[in-house]
């Protein structure tokens, strides 16, 4: 016999946490899978603009919008919302994009995570990507924000956490 909706519901236990994560923890987790698209979120496809244009809100010490994950069975967190920030501090972190503009994303589940040693190598064997720079307008001048050029004091003292 087919449970009631009212014994079903009150089965289901939601707990919600609040965790600060810091910016190197998060990339780190996408690097070693921690962190997981699951098949029904969509493709991503932010361009290197948009890329930059977090990577700015960072170096001004402005807020992130939320992530919010969900962790499965085999205690991997699911990214539900906010793949594509994900996705980007990971490009960000790694200093790497897609080589052409026209061919910017990726779908998570074309990539061969299981036999890949990290999340980048999955993606450069599916993908073309390359070495990068991320830049910041500050008034008429250009300046390389690329995570790797940023002084240590930057990395240390605003990114604790996202």
């Amino acid at each position: 016999m087919a449970a009631s909706l009212l014994e079903i519901y009150n089965k289901i236990s939601i707990q919600q946490y609040k965790t600060d994560m810091g910016f190197k923890a998060l990339v780190e987790g996408v690097h070693e899978n921690v962190f997981v698209i699951p098949e029904y979120q969509r493709k991503y496809r932010w361009t290197k603009e948009q890329v930059e244009e977090l990577a700015t809100s960072l170096v001004r010490d402005l807020p992130i919008p939320p992530i919010y994950t969900f962790r499965n069975e085999k205690g991997q967190l699911e990214i539900l919302d906010g793949q594509q920030r994900v996705m980007s501090l990971y490009f960000y972190f790694i200093g790497k994009f897609f080589k052409s503009p026209k061919e910017n994303g990726f779908d998570y589940s074309e990539l061969d995570i299981n036999h890949a040693k990290n999340f980048e190598e999955a993606l450069e064997e599916k993908y073309d990507i390359v070495p990068t720079q991320f830049f910041m307008k500050f008034g008429e001048e250009k300046c390389d924000i690329s995570y790797q050029t940023l002084p240590i004091e930057i990395r240390r003292i605003r990114w604790r956490r996202v």
